[in-house]
């Protein structure tokens, strides 16, 4: 898996934008989806995926224009990480989360995906589909810490962030805080870096979340995309959810963008 192939899939804005949609009905969750259809890059999904399953996930998301980001945060055995992975990996997810405890499982988790998209190359061939399209999918992401965790040394994050990138995951789920480092790193600073932890300006930061930043701030760190949330899902009165969209990737294009839509250079 190469960072660079999904990176190249951020041509928008709102390619940057990943809305965590989590802890609500799927017929809550499938009005919200037609309301913010075109105003972001992907959903992230977690306890909603439940207790039908990521396939069903995906497939609801998908019939709105959504890409999934399958955040399972797989922990679990090497052989049952495999068998997780290879089975979320076959309902053709963009990205699959998977905790950086071990080597042993993140190698596992790489093995399961690649079973998956094996498998998946039989159909595309039979029902003449580019099989090219496989390595844009089911990209493998290396969750570094829970969100709500407290301090962590540098050392410990370059630890597991050398781990998820020395396993061939395409990239890292990470804190606002964690961003610099990684990108600083010889070993990890090309990795994909997606990040948790975001609060708009002038929003007020959720009780759980003890670690959070601006967008502006872990965009200009190097951040590839960003997971939003409650900023967008119970936007302050007076502004609709699609103008709350629209606010967070107005700050994106601000930060990342020229006028006319060209990235700013590195």
């Amino acid at each position: 898996m190469s960072p660079e192939i999904f990176r190249d899939k951020l041509i928008e804005p709102k390619d940057h934008l990943i809305l965590a949609l989590d802890g609500m009905p799927w017929h809550e969750a499938c009005v919200i989806l037609g309301e913010i259809k075109g105003q972001a890059g992907a959903i992230k999904i977690e306890d909603m995926a439940q207790p039908l399953g990521f396939g069903h996930a995906i497939r609801r998301c998908s019939a709105y224009g959504f890409p999934v980001l399958a955040d399972q945060k797989i922990h679990r055995s090497p052989v049952s990480t495999l068998n997780d992975v290879r089975a979320i990996a076959s309902q053709s997810p963009l990205f699959i989360t998977v905790h950086a405890e071990s080597s042993e499982s993140l190698i596992s988790a790489a093995r399961g995906r690649g079973q998956a998209i094996d498998a998946l190359k039989e159909y595309y061939v039979s029902n003449s589909k580019d099989p090219d399209e496989l390595e844009t999918i089911a990209g493998l992401l290396g969750v570094t810490a829970l969100t709500l965790q407290g301090n962590r040394s540098t050392k410990k994050l370059l630890e597991k962030a050398k781990r998820i990138v020395d396993a061939g995951f395409v990239g890292v789920v990470c804190w606002p805080q964690e961003v610099e480092i990684i990108r600083s790193n010889d070993v990890t600073k090309d990795t994909l870096i997606i990040v948790e932890g975001i609060v708009q300006r002038g929003y007020k930061k959720p009780h759980d979340q003890k670690r959070l930043r601006t967008l502006a701030s872990v965009i200009k760190a190097g951040a590839d995309m960003v997971i939003v949330g409650q900023t967008i899902l119970y936007p302050p009165e007076g502004m609709t959810r699609v103008e709350s969209a629209q606010q967070v990737v107005s700050e994106i294009e601000a930060v990342r963008y020229k006028p006319k839509g060209k990235k700013q250079k590195e």
